[in-house]
């Protein structure tokens, strides 16, 4: 039983021998997941006897309402709500007046967690997990990761857990764990999620997940491909006395470049223009809907009059995965009146 807040007044010399003293013998836990309160307690003289107190006023009160009779020696609550709570017992007498009040927590909220990773698209070989538990989980034995079987991280897919990498941030409340990613498939999608009531809180309440308590963490190692494509039709001229198939326009509408990657890249528009070279003209972006940052075009614009005009792709641009971009063939096509 916790220890008791005593508040004694009126009691001097041969008062307090007289007086009658409440000791509880029945309460809730100093923290307790229970929303019902069940209080009992006797009464003693100041030597620590037994006593009817036949002629006290004995009264109870809960938190700040008013004080009522309590002559059973106990009362009970029910429906009460989260947060600090206080008990309270008096005994009146001719002579004396004594209070014993007692504190409690009422935490009917399950700890929860959530779990990030660095990087949810990635083309390593493994990936660090962060876990944030909202209050100190100490109960059940805690967050524990002593191998893979015993470990209140859970994997579904191409990737398993590093239980000797658990590193403590803060003891009960914070963690990071390494996810390795399988090296035997290029590509590929795991699920990582926190288990179930592996661990309670102070009150006693079991560990329970929530929207953030799983990640998915996919991984690709396949090159990025690009196609580099215009919009110009193909004619048939002569070249060198060769019948050839070649994209030739006069129409400055048709002067469209376009990129297609094969997964979403994270560089800005401009970016993507930086690496783009042409040998004459100025490319400009469009409004070109880019699909999950997939496909992008723009338009050529201030080319002279006649030109063969070469538009390549180098490298350095990214997929969201951290795998670089292949340089792109390079397209070509003739612009003017010469040409048709």
């Amino acid at each position: 039983m916790a220890s008791l807040l005593w508040i004694l007044s009126l009691l001097s010399g041969c008062l307090w021998a007289q007086a009658q003293v409440p000791v509880l013998t029945r309460a809730p836990a100093l923290v307790t997941a229970q929303r019902n309160a069940t209080f009992e307690f006797m009464v003693k003289n100041a030597s620590g006897g037994n006593d009817a107190c036949s002629d006290c006023a004995i009264q109870c009160k809960l938190d700040g309402s008013p004080f009522h009779d309590c002559a059973s020696r106990g009362d009970s609550y029910s429906s009460l709500i989260d947060g600090d709570h206080v008990f309270e017992v008096s005994i009146q007498t001719v002579n004396s007046s004594v209070s014993v009040s007692y504190n409690w927590t009422v935490d009917s909220i399950p700890p929860t967690g959530s779990i990030t990773v660095d990087r949810e698209f990635t083309n390593a070989l493994n990936a660090t997990l962060h876990i944030i538990l909202s209050e100190s989980c100490a109960g059940d034995g805690g967050f524990k990761c002593s191998d893979i079987a015993n470990c209140p991280v859970t994997t579904h897919g191409p990737g398993s857990i590093v239980p000797s990498s658990l590193r403590v941030i803060r003891p009960n409340l914070e963690y990071n764990l390494v996810l390795n990613l399988s090296a035997a498939t290029q590509s590929g999608r795991v699920i990582v999620a926190l288990g179930k009531e592996f661990c309670s809180d102070l009150a006693g309440n079991k560990f329970r997940r929530g929207d953030n308590s799983s990640v998915i963490v996919r991984f690709d190692r396949t090159p990025v491909d690009v196609n580099l494509w215009t919009g110009i039709t193909e004619v048939q001229v002569v070249v060198n006395k060769q019948p050839r198939s070649l994209q030739v326009t006069r129409d400055i509408g048709d002067l469209g470049i376009f990129l297609d990657f094969s997964r979403p890249i994270v560089n800005t528009t401009e970016e993507i223009l930086g690496a783009l070279n042409v040998t004459d003209g100025v490319l400009q972006p469009t409004e070109r809907k880019s699909h999950g940052k997939r496909r992008y075009g723009f338009l050529l614009t201030n080319i002279s009059d006649s030109a063969v005009v070469t538009v390549q792709l180098q490298g350095g641009l990214q997929s969201r995965d951290g795998t670089y971009v292949l340089q792109s063939n390079h397209v070509s096509f003739l612009y003017g009146n010469p040409f048709l």
